[in-house]
């Protein structure tokens, strides 16, 4: 029972606390669509959690509208962090992040996020289809067609994958993705770790 108040007592006070980023303020920039040109300008970060642990010490990148950036490094180098920043789930400590030339820090937090998606190494998906698990995506109470689901696929570069997938799109995904480590042939594996970002 003590465990319970004090599990309870932490809950309630991560409610009571208020965000440094509010993702529903309306004040910024809410352009109805981005062009996709991303630049990181001398960029220093460090977690809240941890101040003597520095995860990016003056990073500087860009990719235009359409182009690909690939960022590699070992585990816990930054590039997470580096989504992070551009979805503005924090800001960065020195240094600037823009999208198409404006700072992340200007938009409206929802209207940001609204023109990103991302695509984590290890994704939360549903026990139903590829399909159902893609029609998601589009929010509550979307009706979602057939031809949308493969066209938000083939943004993604992932039709080809899902096609060669048993069932294809009706193939069932299982508990957090379990379905995607079938056997293929002679012992091949589907399974692929994925961290991306597509901004349109």
């Amino acid at each position: 029972m003590s465990s319970a108040v004090n599990a309870a007592a932490a809950v309630f006070r991560l409610l009571d606390r208020t965000s440094a980023i509010d993702p529903t303020d309306p004040a910024g920039v809410t352009p109805s669509t981005v062009d996709g040109a991303v630049a990181l300008s001398d960029v220093h970060f460090t977690y809240p959690t941890r101040p003597d642990a520095p995860v990016l010490r003056g990073l500087s990148a860009a990719v235009g509208p359409g182009k690909t950036l690939a960022l590699v490094g070992p585990s816990g180098g930054g590039k997470s962090t580096v989504l992070a920043l551009l979805e503005r789930l924090y800001d960065p400590t020195a240094g600037a992040v823009t999208l198409d030339g404006t700072a992340v820090g200007a938009y409206a937090v929802g209207s940001l996020r609204s023109h990103l998606a991302l695509v984590a190494q290890e994704p939360a998906v549903f026990s139903t289809s590829v399909h159902d698990n893609i029609a998601y995506g589009f929010g509550p109470g979307a009706v979602v067609t057939d031809a949308a689901v493969e066209a938000a696929a083939r943004t993604a570069a992932a039709h080809d994958f899902i096609t060669a997938l048993p069932d294809g799109y009706a193939t069932r995904l299982g508990d957090g993705g379990a379905g995607l480590s079938v056997e293929k042939g002679r012992g091949g594996d589907w399974t692929a770790d994925l961290d991306g970002l597509l901004v349109e």
